[in-house]
């Protein structure tokens, strides 16, 4: 099996997180999801050459991993200087760019305590990865980050703008 093809049918798995990930009400459930896609991620695009990006995908599975117990704005610091110190070690132009906004967009997004401003900043990183993805030639990373980014906008329609109590009676 090629490298493209594998990194295909990796996007099929993180998908099934992806899918899943937002629907969850609880931030934890959430960031953990986040951080299997993250590391998957991390995998596929090592495989379509794209090295800012898989680098990012292992710093963005740690620290989803982290934000699970503590809003630390030190660690924060951390993750934000570890996602600079990539873009400028992987440099590739535009790409690196992109990547680096949608890293640094859900960096601040996982430390925040709050649920309801961490699925706005997540969907603006979703809207820089899929940008980024179309430009990598990924075309499942385009279709996975579009339904990451569907699944948010639906559950925030149901936490936030719906209000459906949360012990699901309407």
């Amino acid at each position: 099996m090629s490298n493209f093809l594998l990194s295909q049918v990796l996007v099929g798995v993180v998908f099934l997180f992806a899918l899943a990930s937002f629907q969850f009400r609880d931030k934890r459930q959430v960031l953990i999801c986040l951080a299997c896609s993250a590391a998957l991620l991390g995998v596929h695009f090592y495989l379509v050459g794209a090295s800012t990006a898989a680098a990012l995908g292992v710093i963005a599975a740690i620290r989803f991993l982290t934000a699970v117990f503590t809003t630390s704005r030190w660690l924060l610091a951390l993750f934000l200087a570890l996602v600079m110190v990539n873009a400028v070690i992987s440099y590739a132009g535009l790409t690196t760019v992109l990547a680096t906004l949608a890293a640094t967009t859900t960096t601040a997004a996982s430390f925040l305590a709050a649920d309801k401003r961490f699925r706005e900043l997540m969907a603006i990183g979703s809207l820089f990865w899929i940008i980024h993805n179309l430009l990598v030639g990924s075309p499942g990373a385009v279709v996975l980050e579009g339904f990451f980014l569907g699944s948010n906008l639906v559950a925030y329609y149901r936490f936030y703008l719906r209000a459906i109590p949360l012990d699901g009676r309407d």
